[in-house]
């Protein structure tokens, strides 16, 4: 069993709680605590990255869901 250090748990949590607190307060976090780099918490840490971009990033409609019918069509002139 691989065990992660606390050290690393800690920074994890206190990035999810930045992020948390910015989204709750309608606004990109203005700072995240380093993100751990061991291997066991890679997949919690792309994670977080991944959130970061999200809320972080320019402020865009969401795109239409692929499986609504006639996504992805292209609307053809008059015949």
């Amino acid at each position: 069993m691989v065990r992660n250090s606390p050290a690393a748990v800690c920074q994890l949590a206190s990035a999810l709680g930045a992020v948390a607190d910015a989204v709750e307060a309608g606004r990109a976090p203005s700072s995240v605590p380093e993100l751990p780099s061991e291997e066991p918490l890679r997949p919690v840490t792309e994670a977080v990255r991944a959130v970061l971009g999200v809320v972080a990033g320019p402020r865009e409609p969401a795109p239409e869901p692929a499986d609504r019918p006639g996504a992805g069509a292209v609307p053809r002139g008059p015949r």
